[in-house]
């Protein structure tokens, strides 16, 4: 059973703030040339106008988009924020690299699961699991997503609370997904809300970079 700790909860809340300053965010040394206007963790460049990316790829997940404002709700920031503190990241939170990938694959899926025998393999990852599972692609702008019991466990037995929320919420987001769509470099899922959507950044162009 997952065990739930409340660590830190003031600098926590910093993460969703705009009046106090992010843990690592001060003036950095002279040698370092990190933006201090940018949360070290949560940023993602979300205005590329490039062409439209395919489906089948690698993704980072940005967050739940409110539908009406635009606005990315602070549940993952705040796990993202969790995670890499109590990693050992609250001094240096630029070097905090923990992608909340998704990569979906143009192979069968390969596992044990029945109910995906004939789709398409993917892999996802939280801060406490990585599925291996499926998906499929039923027309242009549909798809659905099996979360299975096939995973691979953190060492880890502990958890923060905003970990859990944001495991829950976002394996239920893919769970109930009906339809996609891809602008630039983005990728949405709309899902079984009438609020949110899930929005993801490929991680291709990084990778090319790097």
């Amino acid at each position: 059973m997952k065990k739930a700790i409340a660590i830190m909860p003031i600098v926590l809340l910093l993460a969703c703030s705009d009046d106090i300053t992010l843990p690592g965010a001060e003036h950095p040394p002279e040698e370092q040339v990190h933006p201090v206007d940018k949360d070290p963790v949560c940023h993602f460049d979300l205005t590329s106008e490039e062409d439209d990316y395919e489906l089948l790829g690698e993704w980072e997940f940005v967050g739940f988009q409110d539908l009406k404002s635009g606005e990315i709700s602070g549940y993952t920031c705040l796990a993202r924020w969790a995670h890499a503190i109590i990693s050992g990241y609250e001094n240096n939170p630029w070097d905090y690299d923990y992608p909340l990938f998704l990569n979906l694959r143009d192979v069968a899926y390969s596992g044990n699961d029945p109910a995906c025998q004939g789709w398409l393999q993917m892999e996802t990852i939280t801060h406490s699991t990585h599925y291996i599972a499926c998906f499929q692609i039923f027309n242009a702008d549909s798809l659905h997503f099996q979360i299975g019991e096939e995973h691979i466990k953190s060492d880890r037995n502990i958890y923060t609370f905003p970990e859990i929320d944001h495991h829950d919420n976002y394996v239920h987001g893919l769970e109930n997904t009906t339809r996609f769509e891809t602008e630039a470099n983005r990728l949405y899922f709309y899902y079984d809300s009438d609020k949110y959507r899930m929005v993801f950044i490929s991680m291709m162009k990084n990778k090319e970079e790097g």
